[in-house]
């Protein structure tokens, strides 16, 4: 069972241009008929109160309706990646709550029981990452909120954009494929979804787990 006197929120990452997609990722149709940031959200809000969660967005992007309690934390440097956006979401959090789940905006087959999963392996660590085969996922990964917080700040204030370059520096535990296929039979939460048949493809596989 995870550690339940760990608090936890989640900072959800869509600031991303969208390029491949074609339309921003926060808008498009769940398959569900929401955009899937809603959709997405609602998930998240299974396992986190939505007052815990941060949606990392552009200055000028627009958002559909979303939850009163959910937060914005708009990001002021464009096209700097996904690392302004979880300095920005991390920040909003950090001394509210313990850990923090980063999540990518764009991610249709999400299983919200893969919170509790990487709680089961937070421990001591400063994150909990998933790993499948040698690629690791740290925009659907679990942080300690202070230390993560810090060194994000530090990290890109140097110049540092690279997910994985910061993930570096923690103290991460990695969680394995298997492990991950105990609550996620298909993965299906961390298919890609970087182009409309990414997101077929995602939409598919999330239909026949339900």
């Amino acid at each position: 069972m995870p550690d339940r006197s760990i608090s936890s929120g989640a900072v959800i990452l869509c600031g991303g241009r969208s390029r491949r997609m074609g339309s921003d990722k926060a808008w498009i149709d769940s398959g569900t008929g929401r955009p899937l940031l809603v959709e997405l959200v609602d998930r998240v809000a299974q396992r986190i109160p939505p007052e815990s969660i941060v949606i990392a967005a552009r200055c000028d992007q627009a958002l559909p309706n979303l939850p009163a309690d959910v937060r914005i934390a708009f990001d002021m440097l464009d096209n700097q990646g996904p690392m302004a956006g979880i300095v920005a979401g991390l920040e909003c959090v950090a001394g509210e709550v313990d850990a923090a789940l980063v999540l990518a905006a764009d991610s249709p087959g999400f299983d919200a029981k893969v919170i509790d999963m990487l709680l089961d392996h937070l421990a001591a660590h400063d994150a909990a990452v998933p790993k499948i085969g040698v690629q690791l996922y740290p925009l659907t990964a679990l942080y300690r909120t202070s230390p993560a917080a810090t060194a994000a700040r530090e990290f890109f204030d140097r110049g540092g954009r690279r997910v994985i370059d910061w993930v570096r520096l923690l103290d991460a535990a990695f969680v394995d494929e298997e492990t991950l296929r105990s609550v996620d039979p298909t993965l299906a939460t961390f298919a890609p979804c970087n182009t409309p048949e990414d997101l077929r493809s995602a939409l598919t596989t999330s239909r026949r787990e339900c």
